[in-house]
Parts: structure tokens; C-alpha cells; sequence
């Protein structure tokens, strides 16, 4: 059986690349991410506008069924 993918939702304001010590211990789960969340919303009103930041990527990228981790989200 295949690790499930997780997709991690980082702190806004960082890319996700600060958090690879983090994604080496998850291994072998593969891991996914916007690289830098909060990107295409220059001043988000609300934690809504993030969520559907999340939803549109794994809309786009079609990862099937993912465990959901953040930080600082």
C-alpha cells in the first residue's frame, strides 16, 4: 500500500522550502505544497480567502486524497 500524500499549508509569508527538515522526517509520505501560500492574494480579508487558496491548487493539481498538516495556518 501506498503512504497517502500529505499537503502542507505553511505559515503565509514563507516558502515552503524552510520547512524541509520537517517534510524529510515525513518521508515516505510524498509531500505537497503551495510553495509560497498567500501568493495570489496580495492582502487576504480572511482565512476563508487562504482556504480557497488550498482548494483551487488541489483542484488544479488533482492529488486524489490527501491528510491535510499546516503550521502556523
Amino acid at each position: 500500500m501506498k503512504p497517502a500524500p500529505i499537503f502542507f499549508a505553511h505559515a503565509n509569508g514563507f516558502p515552503a522550502d524552510c520547512y524541509q527538515v520537517l517534510f524529510d522526517q515525513l518521508k515516505p509520505h510524498p509531500i505537497r505544497f503551495i510553495e509560497e501560500f498567500g501568493k495570489n492574494s496580495d492582502r487576504p480579508d480572511s482565512w476563508e480567502e487562504l482556504g480557497d487558496e488550498i482548494i483551487a491548487h488541489l483542484d488544479q493539481d488533482k492529488p486524489g486524497p490527501v491528510v491535510g498538516l499546516g503550521h502556523s495556518f
